[in-house]
């Protein structure tokens, strides 16, 4: 086994390494050794109870720990009125946009290139496979071929609260938590009966409503029945919205707002000239697509918006349980079940036929070669490079042929075609409907263990299974190419209208393929387990240390369909591969906290930590990393604290062994060699193009550097202040080297990433685009640091009002990605950087709670700074120095709840009460154009009501 660490060579074994962070922790409280070996504790009635805080193993009494960590409480998930996991996580200014999964996976004309509809969560912007994400302190199987989990699994109703660890913790949690942690600790120890149900929705018309209810029930006290049970159980149903029941989303030409996306492959058709260009034989006439446009003004173009569903229909089912059974009064046995369905319809435009790269053994190959045989050599010269594409081909013998057009064409003084020749189509498939896909994703979790104390340990074992599992289906307008191409070129189908023959719209939608297409499976199994104690007495206070480990086994497979396989479907890059792949992970570490210095002149309280951790992944190698904080309390209401330590994070099994695939661009897509600015009508003005991405064995693992240091204030028992900065450093990130857009922005800087076919008759002397390399690979550093602020105040607090602000802000002061130059370029408020996404410079939210005997009203503002836009496809550095500036973006919520009922509590609120449009911006993502999907919600002010009745 390789190893990342050689002067580790003696931790090869699960008992070396456990030994060797026994060592490790030991030699850490040697010095004090020969003081104290004595164990106090406090009698039984007057002990404090000690509990675990994220970031740490070792049980305390204050949960103000050396860590930045934030706490979500019960009340405040209430106050927020969310209906999901994912809107809760993004009032987290921590969380940025970049790196994070949104519900329809790849956001609006998502799930194209099967990919599943999941939300993940991403830490600094630094990618949602650098987040761990925990319940009640365990993993979970990770969603697609990443590590991840996807969050839409958790459910919000039996949430007790939400840690957040904004700082890396690899060396307690392993490989993953590079970026930070955030743990879901479940309810339990309940007594009665909740149940719940919302409605809500947009005050717009157009869809979007959500209905919702849920059941929490539990019975048993662990304390005086000796077991405590809780079930809970929900069902979301979501409406979705389509791009034309929103403004902003349309891709209609104004002239300060230039990214198009609109594509010249549209119904009506477009036709290829035989000298490369394009021609449009109902021009003007071009309803339901647009006529013309900024970069086509004379072609027909495709408006994709009015078709995606910038909201995808949505149905959440969730089942959990918890189960506690105390065997002794030092032991529990404790079981944790529970199973989540997320069933998501996903509607996007229509399939694009011309282009896709067939398989040599398609059957539609001899038939176009067959059609192009039979042309004038002229014609055969034009037409014989689209061969082994998945052109759309119209014969003279089809009665929707344009004979007037074509011959007006071959009588120019130039033709640009033959009279009665054979015409190759830019074709949207409009008798075949938009597309729908099908995203079932069941999430498996069953836990099992013991804790209790023993011999002074406070001790937790368990058992763990987790699996996610997508079952990926197509239901509508993705046809089969062979069959649908077929219906073209035997004239059943019109391209340049409506198909009014019944029969043949019958025949066209029966060329649909309609049923599975991918099934993508990620398990984990495992155990753990783990101890803390107090060891001895030092003049400060106790010493005390905690040991675990863990042993897991990994599983992913990815199966594609057979019609996936063999690439008979349109509307795909090229066929799926299958891929699959395992490994088994080791881990011990070792942490101990030492009280140095209490109530000594300047110090009220000083305290170190130390942690220790060894992992060993199969495949991959093995590496240890430590963690060291400092805990210093100058006097009651004011802490200093701040924390170092490396981390690492292994090669997902995806990222190791997945084969190559390949996806597509989005519409609108340009190549600036064959079609520079100021140039129209050809096909690689405005067309979508092949990417090839996969796995490499040959990956290394990412290695980090984090650091914290900041302070908590409370200058009265009303008021406090926590500041914080954090800074992290990982070198041989394990990214794509530059995304498509970056590519395709300068193809000469990053033609090593571009492949093209044989030259033509193209001006520039350069072949057409078939494919633009998105492979993984290890690319240099990324740094990021920064200040987190919270600010909490009780303004008011009597028996009959409390009033209460609080706000929490993040401010990125750095966040510089290395590229494969060497050359670092700054990410912040600047999608164009060629990085993972957007990082927004400063974000907060701030709100207001007053509470007046049984009513509770809160109201708060969720605000982004702007940010530089990307440059369009019509413009260059040259002619647009300095980028356009996007706006900020704020938005309001209120709430107002009743608990004057008996047992009945009503919450009426409503989301972005202003109804607030997002700014207008070029950077965006799918297929929608106008706005940065990324953090905006589509439904726009939207008012909910929510009743609790409460069986006790």
């Amino acid at each position: 086994m390789k190893k990342l660490m050689p002067n580790m060579s003696f931790m090869q074994s699960p008992a070396g390494a456990i030994s060797a962070t026994l060592l490790a922790s030991l030699l850490l409280t040697s010095s004090a050794l020969a003081q104290s070996t004595t164990v106090t504790t406090t009698p039984a009635a007057v002990q404090m109870q000690a509990y675990e805080v994220t970031g740490s193993s070792i049980k305390r009494i204050d949960a103000e720990t050396a860590l930045p960590v934030l706490v979500l409480s019960l009340d405040q998930i209430q106050s927020t009125g969310v209906s999901t996991t994912e809107q809760l996580l993004r009032t987290v200014t921590a969380m940025e946009t970049a790196g994070a999964g949104a519900v329809a996976g790849t956001g609006p004309g998502g799930g194209q290139n099967g990919g599943a509809s999941t939300s993940t969560i991403s830490l600094r912007g630094l990618g949602s496979n650098r987040t761990l994400v925990l319940i009640n302190g365990r993993r979970g199987a990770a969603a697609g071929g990443g590590s991840a989990v996807d969050i839409a699994s958790i459910p919000v109703a039996a949430i007790d609260h939400v840690e957040v660890l904004k700082d890396g913790a690899s060396a307690v949690y392993g490989s993953d938590a590079v970026a930070g942690v955030v743990n879901f600790i479940m309810r339990k120890n309940f007594s009665g009966t909740d149940v719940s149900t919302t409605w809500g929705a947009p005050t717009r018309a157009g869809g979007g409503t959500e209905k919702k209810i849920s059941v929490y029930t539990g019975f048993g006290d662990i304390n005086n029945d000796r077991y405590s049970v809780t079930v809970a159980a929900s069902y979301a149903y979501t409406q979705p919205i389509f791009g034309d029941r929103r403004k902003f989303a349309r891709n209609i030409d104004v002239t300060n707002q230039l990214d198009k996306t609109n594509a010249t492959a549209t119904f009506p058709a477009n036709v290829r000239l035989n000298n490369g260009r394009q021609g449009s034989p109902t021009f003007p006439n071009c309803s339901p697509s647009i006529a013309g446009g900024l970069i086509n003004p004379t072609l027909c173009v495709y408006d994709n918006a009015p078709y995606d569903a910038l909201q995808p229909k949505t149905k959440l089912s969730i089942a959990s349980a918890s189960a506690r059974f105390k065997v002794s009064n030092l032991a529990e046995i404790y079981v944790e079940p529970s199973f989540t369905r997320n069933d998501t319809l996903n509607t996007i435009q229509h399939v694009l036929i011309n282009g896709a790269a067939l398989p040599s053994n398609s059957p539609y190959i001899v038939t176009m070669t067959n059609l192009i045989n039979a042309q004038p050599a002229a014609v055969q010269t034009a037409l014989r490079p689209l061969i082994g594409s998945g052109w759309a081909f119209l014969p003279s013998s089809s009665p929707y042929y344009p004979t007037a057009w074509v011959n007006s064409q071959a009588a120019l003084p130039t033709p640009t075609l033959i009279s009665g020749q054979l015409l190759p189509l830019y074709f949207r498939s409009f008798p075949t409907g938009v597309r729908i896909t099908n995203d079932v994703n069941d999430t498996t979790r069953f836990v099992t263990g013991i804790r209790g104390n023993v011999a002074g340990w406070d001790y937790d074992a368990g058992l763990l299974y987790s699996k996610w599992e997508n079952k990926n289906s197509l239901k509508q307008g993705w046809a089969l190419f062979n069959e649908y191409l077929t219906l073209i070129s035997t004239g059943v189908i019109n391209p340049f209208g409506p198909t009014t023959d019944a029969a043949a719209v019958a025949k066209a939608m029966a060329t649909n393929y309609v049923g599975p297409f991918n099934n993508t499976t990620n398990s984990v199994k495992g155990a753990d387990i783990k101890g803390s104690r107090e060891v001895f007495k030092l003049p400060a206070g106790m010493v005390s240390i905690a040991l675990g480990g863990e042993l897991r086994k990994e599983s992913y497979s990815f199966s594609p369909s057979e019609a996936n396989t063999n690439f008979l479907v349109s509307g795909f890059g090229a066929a799926g591969v299958g891929a699959s792949g395992t490994r088994k992970v080791q881990s011990a570490y070792a942490e101990t906290a030492v009280p140095i210095l209490k109530d000594v002149r300047a110090f009220k309280s000083l305290e170190f930590d130390a942690a220790v951790r060894f992992d060993s992944y199969q495949h991959v190698g093995n590496t240890t990393n430590p963690k060291a904080s400092i805990r210093w309390e100058l006097f009651n209401g004011l802490l200093l604290r701040a924390s170092a330590g490396s981390g690492f994070r292994a090669p997902t099994l995806n990222n190791l062994y997945s084969p190559q695939t390949h996806g597509i661009t989005t519409n609108g897509s340009r190549d600036l060699i064959r079609c520079p600015v100021g140039t129209s009508g050809i096909q690689d003005c405005s067309t979508q193009f092949v990417t090839n991405a996969g796995g490499s064995r040959g990956l290394a693992p990412e290695k980090s550097l984090s650091e914290s240091a900041g302070l908590a204030w409370e200058p009265t028992k009303n008021y406090s202040l926590g500041v914080d900065f954090f800074r992290i450093t990982v070198s041989d990130l394990i990214s794509t080297a530059f995304g498509s857009a970056t590519i395709l922005s300068d193809p000469v800087r990053y033609d090593s990433f571009i492949h093209r076919g044989p030259a033509d008759s193209n001006a520039s002397g350069k072949g057409p685009i078939i494919g633009i390399d998105q492979y993984l690979i290890n690319l240099g550093k990324t740094n990021v640091d920064g200040f987190d602020l919270d600010l909490t105040g009780r303004v008011f607090n009597s028996d009959a009002d409390k009033i209460t602000v609080r706000a929490t802000g993040t401010y990125i002061m750095r966040y510089d990605q290395q590229q494969t130059s060497g050359v670092f370029t700054n990410a912040i408020n600047n999608p164009a950087s060629g990085g993972i996404g957007l990082v927004i410079r400063w974000r907060h939210t701030a709100g207001i709670t007053w509470k007046h005997n049984a009513w509770l009203g809160s109201l708060s503002q969720n605000f982004q700074v702007g940010y530089h836009d990307t440059r369009t496809s019509l413009q260059t550095v040259a002619n647009t120095p300095i980028p356009r500036k996007v706006a900020p973006y704020e938005t309001y919520d209120g709430q107002l709840s009743y608990t004057g009922f008996k047992k009945l509590k009503l919450t009426v609120g409503v989301k972005n009460l202003l109804d607030r449009d997002p700014p207008y911006t070029n950077y965006g993502g799918g297929f929608v154009g106008g706005y940065d999907l990324s953090y905006t919600d589509v439904r726009g002010r939207f008012a909910y009501v929510t009743a609790t009745y409460s069986f006790k």
